[in-house]
């Protein structure tokens, strides 16, 4: 029997089902894609970061900060919501990719979580029953991630662990008995290896995010604030912030 054939053989697949890795791929692949869309959404959406938008993540801070939890910290948000917007959009993207790639899976993955808990603490919050609300469901989801990785499956990270083996003239796989001081040299050269792979990742999301905002910068918003009143403070006054736009959780709805 060919190779291939082996490989397609109901037995290997029946196998596959049994690991970590491949049982948790179809969920590690929807929770990064949808990471990574949220954050180039934010990126590239002219109203984001336009303080005189309803749409804008100022507005939906301020609206938010009326029934959440952590209104204090919401309301501080809000006042630097350039930052904070930027910060969630780039922590999408960075996780998503890191996902989505199996780079640092777990930490990416609590990244994610992380994410999701500060979306359930407030655009959520008021969401009765809880089960409607999109952000707790993303925030759960998330947790099988942060506690099994990606098991080596479809992995950059495991891609780098092999490379440095091969490079350093050992077996691949890895035996089931090998001295501490190896493994200590192998772990070493792959985390630092994966770490300049991270760098790369993470200046090329700088990168996009860049463009996104030059995109944004160009394209006009359809929002107008009225005689001089910024359009976020209006709404937020009146409680009335309207939904739409990119909003601050849309990598968890």
């Amino acid at each position: 029997m060919s190779s291939r054939a082996n490989v397609q053989s109901p037995a290997t697949w029946k196998s596959r089902l049994s690991q970590t890795g491949w049982v948790l791929l179809p969920l590690r692949m929807f929770l990064g894609i949808t990471l990574v869309y949220a954050g180039l959404l934010k990126f590239f959406d002219a109203s984001y970061l336009d303080p005189n938008s309803p749409n804008g993540v100022q507005a939906q801070m301020l609206a938010s900060a009326a029934t959440s939890p952590i209104s204090g910290l919401v309301t501080f948000s809000a006042e630097h919501a350039t930052l904070f917007g930027l910060s969630i959009a780039f922590g999408e993207l960075i996780a998503g990719l890191g996902i989505v790639l199996g780079v640092w899976t777990r930490v990416a993955a609590l990244g994610g979580l992380l994410l999701s808990l500060s979306f359930f603490l407030t655009v959520s919050w008021g969401t009765d029953p809880y089960f409607f609300g999109p952000d707790i469901v993303f925030l759960f989801a998330f947790t099988p991630l942060v506690i099994g990785g990606d098991g080596g499956v479809l992995s950059f990270a495991a891609v780098i662990a092999r490379a440095t083996r091969r490079r350093m003239r050992l077996a691949v796989p890895a035996p089931a008995f090998e001295s501490q001081e190896i493994v200590a040299d192998v772990h070493r050269r792959t985390v630092l290896r994966t770490g300049a792979t991270v760098a790369v990742i993470g200046a090329g999301a700088l990168a996009v995010g860049a463009i996104g905002r030059t995109v944004a910068g160009n394209t006009p918003t359809a929002s107008a604030p009225a005689a001089g009143v910024p359009a976020a403070t209006a709404a937020a006054a009146s409680g009335s912030a309207t939904p739409g736009g990119v909003k601050i959780a849309d990598a968890a709805s």
